[in-house]
């Protein structure tokens, strides 16, 4: 999903025109696609800190795998919940840093290979979920 949702938002025309312009370096891109993921009401993301090329950390208000998760099934037992968050921030990390999604590449399979499959990539680790007792979830993306 990171991939191609938010590959393709940085790839896109809309993401030159509006976002393009704020743009020095790959910190601001990681802050411009944060802000585009607020709009698509995914939860209130934060960057809580970024250590280019090595760690992303995002904590995330109101998630809705969280909110879904409680409503549905109480607290979480067995752990975090939020799949989709956790291969967002570590999709971020590999489109940015990884990768070099500002030499605008082609979304490819193999493109894609090479930023998920292979030596190297950015893995992300929820740490604290909302749905499993915290008061926000929290995900870390760094190397293995």
């Amino acid at each position: 999903c990171a991939f191609n949702t938010f590959g393709g938002i940085m790839l896109s025309q809309e993401w030159e025109a509006v976002v393009g312009p704020m743009l020095e370096g790959r910190e601001d891109w990681v802050s411009g696609i944060v802000g585009v993921i607020n709009a698509l009401g995914w939860g209130r993301w934060h960057v809580e800190g970024l250590t280019p090329n090595e760690e992303l950390r995002v904590a995330i208000d109101n998630t809705y795998e969280s909110t879904g998760y409680l409503a549905e099934h109480g607290e979480s037992k067995v752990g975090p919940v939020c799949f989709l968050a956790t291969g967002g921030v570590a999709g971020i990390m590999n489109l940015i840093y990884h990768g070099d999604i500002l030499a605008r590449p082609a979304l490819t399979q193999e493109y894609y290979a090479e930023l998920f499959e292979g030596s190297g990539r950015f893995v992300a680790e929820e740490v604290a979920c909302r749905a499993a007792g915290a008061p926000r979830c929290e995900l870390v993306a760094r190397r293995p």
